[in-house]
C-alpha cells in the first residue's frame, strides 16, 4: 500500500484578556481565529479546499460538535467532524491518529485545534453570569455534559465514554489530575532512590527551562521568566497544592487560549 509523508504546514496559537466575560470571546472564537492564523501560516488559502476533517480537542465546555461549528464558520463543507474525550494525552493521540491517516491516504488534509476559556469561565462565576457555551454538567471522571444544540454527533469520537475514576479513588478525594500525579512523581522518585530536596531542586530546573522559553512566546499567559529556586519556594503567591507539586508547577486552567495546526 502507498504510504504519504504526513507534513505540518501550519500552526497557530491565540489567546485573550478580556476582564469583561460578557463580551470575551468564546471558545469556539478562539479556534477559528487559530485555524484562520494557521492557514496564513501556511502561506497559501488555498490549503482550505483540501482540507478533508476538522477535529477538536474536548475542553471544558458545552459544546455537542464544535468541528462543525469552526467547519461551518470556514466555510468547509461536508467535512468530517472529530472530537475527544477530556484529557490532556488526546491532544498527541489526535495527532498521533491524524498522521496515520493521512499517512495512510485516507485523508489528505486535516485540521487540529482546541481552545479553553477559564479565566472568562471563572470571572463569569464571580459576576453571576451563564456563558451560552458552558456545560450542563462537569462530573470527574466523565466528559462534561453538552448543552443541547442543532449540530450533528461527530463523525469520529477518540477516547472513551466511561467514567475514569474508581469509587475508591473518589471516596478518598482523588479525582483530578492535581491529586493522580503526584502519585505517580513520588513513586517514580522512590523507585529511584532520589531524596526528597533533590526531587524537588530537578523538577524545579524542568519548569524553569520551560518559562525561559515561555518568556519568548507573545502567546505564553507567563511572560517573565521565573527561576529554579522561585519554582521551588512555597509562598504566599507559589502555595502547595499537592506535594510535591506548588502552584507555579501545575498547569493553569485559568487562561483563555487556543491554537490549532
Amino acid at each position: 500500500m502507498k504510504q504519504f509523508e504526513p507534513v505540518i504546514v501550519g500552526v497557530a496559537q491565540v489567546s485573550q484578556r478580556e476582564d469583561d466575560p460578557s463580551i470575551a470571546q468564546s471558545p469556539i472564537d478562539l479556534m477559528i481565529k487559530a485555524v484562520s492564523q494557521a492557514v496564513l501560516d501556511t502561506g497559501s488559502s488555498k490549503i482550505l479546499q483540501s482540507i478533508d476533517s476538522v477535529r477538536v480537542v474536548r475542553g471544558k465546555w458545552g459544546y455537542k460538535n464544535p468541528a462543525q461549528e469552526v467547519a461551518e464558520q470556514l466555510d468547509l463543507a461536508r467535512v468530517q467532524t472529530g472530537l475527544t474525550s477530556l484529557g490532556g494525552n488526546y491532544v498527541q493521540t489526535l495527532a498521533n491518529q491524524s498522521f496515520r491517516d493521512i499517512q495512510s491516504g485516507r485523508l489528505e488534509a486535516i485540521v487540529l485545534t482546541g481552545a479553553e476559556c477559564g479565566r472568562t469561565q471563572a470571572r463569569a462565576r464571580l459576576a453571576g453570569l451563564t456563558l451560552d457555551w458552558d456545560p450542563v454538567a462537569v462530573i470527574p471522571g466523565q466528559d462534561p455534559v453538552s448543552r443541547t444544540e442543532k449540530s450533528r454527533e461527530p463523525d469520529i469520537f477518540v477516547g472513551s465514554h466511561q467514567n475514569t475514576r474508581h469509587e475508591a479513588e473518589v471516596s478518598r478525594g482523588i479525582r483530578d489530575p492535581i491529586q493522580y500525579y503526584p502519585l505517580f512523581e513520588i513513586a517514580l522518585r522512590s523507585k529511584i532512590g532520589e531524596s526528597t530536596s533533590a526531587h524537588i531542586k530537578r523538577i524545579s530546573r524542568l519548569w524553569a527551562d520551560f518559562s525561559s522559553i515561555a518568556k519568548d512566546n507573545p502567546d505564553a499567559w507567563i511572560r517573565r521568566e521565573i527561576s529554579a529556586r522561585e519554582i521551588a519556594t512555597v509562598t504566599e503567591f507559589n502555595r502547595p497544592v499537592s506535594l510535591p507539586y506548588p502552584k507555579l508547577m501545575n498547569s493553569n486552567n485559568s487562561v483563555d487560549q487556543g491554537a490549532a495546526l
